[in-house]
């Protein structure tokens, strides 16, 4: 028999198949579902950062329109509705109405929170300024100072701010309280609405 009809007879020798992509490994699925995974809840927590800070964000829009107001024609009226709105902030972030009775001392006390960028004279005038016929003003370095205070505040970690605003809520007068419902009533969840000035 000729050696060569036999070779000719063998079958070329055909390289194995390519691994194809699916299913894939274990190791893929598992870095898969742990990326998905962390996306999600970095998007949660994103999402509920964003609507959380909703009252922030419409603050400080009301607090650009008050400074230049206020850059315009100072005024006690003006320097009123800047004390009016950050009371709102401290209500919002703390989710305590109460703070929006605070006037004096408790409302003074409030402002000076751990860091604040403001000074001792910007906070009397912010205090206490509403009630002088005439009172220094605030230049545009102290509205920026406001500003940054919007932008810092952070919730209380103690009641004692809410418990002296409850016993001078007490002493209000009527008109004064109904005053205060109705600012109770836009003080959460957001700073939507137009504000209104706080009774002296």
């Amino acid at each position: 028999m000729d050696p060569t009809s036999l070779l000719e007879q063998l079958r070329d020798v055909h390289s194995p198949d390519a691994i194809g992509a699916w299913p894939p490994a274990i190791g893929w699925i598992l870095l898969v579902s742990l990326t998905s995974t962390a996306l999600i809840v970095i998007f949660w927590f994103s999402f509920r950062w964003y609507r959380a800070n909703a009252w922030r964000r419409e603050a400080l829009k009301a607090c650009k329109i008050l400074q230049k107001n206020y850059l315009q024609t100072p005024s006690t009226h003006v320097l009123t509705e800047i004390s009016s709105l950050l009371k709102r902030c401290a209500a919002s972030i703390n989710q305590d109405t109460s703070m929006l009775a605070m006037t004096g001392t408790a409302w003074k006390n409030l402002l000076q929170i751990p860091k604040s960028p403001l000074n001792d004279q910007e906070i009397n005038l912010l205090c206490f300024g509403h009630y002088q016929a005439q009172c220094d003003q605030l230049d545009n370095d102290a509205l920026l100072r406001i500003r940054k205070w919007i932008k810092t505040l952070q919730p209380l970690e103690n009641k004692h701010y809410s418990n002296t605003a409850a016993n001078s809520e007490s002493k209000n007068t009527p008109m004064q309280e109904n005053d205060f419902k109705k600012q109770t009533e836009i003080a959460r969840p957001n700073l939507d609405d137009k504000y209104e000035n706080q009774t002296s």
